[in-house]
């Protein structure tokens, strides 16, 4: 704990935040983060009124004398003020609300002399300075709006966060967010120029609609403080405590579900890792390293790649061999076989269809009644290397359409019942069949002249 940073944040805008009660439990608060531990390492950002209300006869001098008094009676050092500026977006609604927040650096009393946080860029300057603010202009905070407001006094947890058609806003609850953007801000101000023992712990005491979770998150995602005033790893070294004294049990849980929220849409968009893991969309493949190592793994490859020794490949089917049928069917264990043999046909014979009749996969096609065969044949040596399938074959209706296209000068009748063999005019060679089929790899179907071709599908 003695090199733990603690930076406490108190908005006093949020709703029920300036009730007698409110401010003594809040005031309570900042006393006991700032007296707790190592009291040089403790701070609060304190955001004072903007809206005073119809009690106050004095308008905001009441509103900040009330919570100013109240830190001076708990022995808190108020005298650091900063300012921040906010504006709208031009094409958003006009608004009468003040464009610049105020608010103070709470330290205890007796660390006054010590405190690093006094020597922080935003307790120097007064405010947020940008790094290059000579030519892009001071940081200036775009408020939400009116549209986008956060409102859990109106809503379920589980509904949607965005305002839409809903009840209009209250200016109690306008004047209480100012977006994430502005205490992304305050936070990285307060950070820069100020010596880190260790880590540092950021305590919201406010937590209503969670704006300074969401600027906690979008810092860790930032990963380091940029500027003169040196680096800083937030990704490693800033942590984040929301307390939700003032919030209603559905106020608690909706400013939790905004967290929860930003931070899956954080992951969704892959800004966000976990111990080195990332969400990942693409689809998930093995290397062919991954492949060749799994025992016929193969076969999600190429079917014909799968060596198989008692049974034979018919199309997305892989069924028994005839003649192991044959050699079983006759043998003194036909009826055991005759079980198998059905069992087998129901939960094995389909099991690779999925994977064979996948678009792309490289498996052999049926000869339809027609194709043509463009590549010759390959040697027997190297059928394990070139199985692969011929693609976009023409094929014909009949004979005759073929002959239109190509004039046929060769005709003989296939050692395979119901094939025949077609040679045309430009030495292509065509299978004419009289139904869909199947056939099985190196079946011979014939022949002209001393030469064979071995069927390679």
């Amino acid at each position: 704990m003695d090199c733990i940073a603690t930076l406490g944040v108190v908005d006093f805008n949020v709703p029920q935040a300036r009730q007698k009660a409110s401010t003594t439990a809040l005031v309570n608060g900042i006393s006991a983060v700032n007296d707790c531990g190592t009291v040089n390492l403790n701070a609060v950002i304190c955001c004072t009124p903007e809206l005073p209300r119809d009690s106050s006869l004095r308008g905001l001098y009441d509103e900040e004398r009330q919570v100013l008094e109240a830190l001076f009676g708990v022995k808190q050092n108020v005298e650091t003020k900063w300012i921040d500026l906010v504006t709208r977006d031009r094409r958003s609604d006009r608004s009468s609300m003040r464009r610049f927040g105020e608010g103070r650096v709470v330290v205890n009393g007796e660390s006054l002399q010590s405190n690093i946080w006094l020597s922080s860029e935003l307790s120097i300057y007064g405010r947020p300075v940008a790094p290059n603010e000579a030519e892009k202009g001071a940081p200036v905070s775009i408020l939400p709006k009116a549209t986008a407001l956060l409102l859990p006094e109106h809503q379920s947890p589980n509904s949607d966060l965005k305002l839409a058609d809903r009840v209009r806003p209250s200016a109690e609850q306008s004047v209480a967010q100012k977006g994430c953007l502005r205490f992304e801000n305050l936070l990285e101000s307060m950070m820069r120029h100020v010596a880190f023992p260790g880590p540092c712990l950021v305590i919201n005491f406010t937590g209503y609609v969670e704006d300074v979770g969401a600027a906690v998150l979008n810092l860790r995602l930032k990963g380091c403080s940029g500027g003169e005033g040196g680096q800083y790893n937030f990704t490693e070294n800033l942590f984040y405590l929301s307390v939700h004294t003032l919030d209603t049990e559905s106020g608690v849980q909706y400013a939790k579900g905004r967290v929860a929220r930003d931070t899956l849409d954080a992951w969704l968009e892959r800004k966000l890792s976990f111990h080195g893991l990332k969400y990942q969309e693409d689809e998930i493949t093995l290397t062919d390293e991954e492949v060749k190592a799994v025992p016929g793994g193969g076969v999600v490859k190429q079917a014909d790649s799968l060596a198989l020794r008692v049974c034979v490949r018919k199309g997305t089917r892989i069924e028994i061999h005839p003649d192991q049928d044959r050699q079983w069917s006759n043998s003194p264990m036909a009826s055991e076989y005759a079980e198998l043999k059905e069992k087998r046909s129901q939960v094995y014979a389909n099991m690779l269809a999925a994977i064979i009749s996948k678009p792309g996969f490289a498996s052999v096609q049926d000869p339809c009644a027609g194709s043509v065969a463009d590549e010759p044949a390959a040697p027997l040596d190297d059928q394990e290397d070139h199985a692969g399938p011929v693609t976009d074959l023409p094929t014909f209706e009949t004979s005759e359409k073929l002959h239109e296209s190509d004039p046929i000068e060769v005709r003989c009748v296939s050692e395979v019942a119901g094939i025949e063999l077609l040679k045309c005019k430009s030495g292509k060679l065509y299978l004419l069949s009289e139904k869909d089929r199947v056939l099985v790899k190196h079946a011979l179907l014939g022949g002209y002249g001393t030469g064979k071709l071995l069927c390679l599908v």
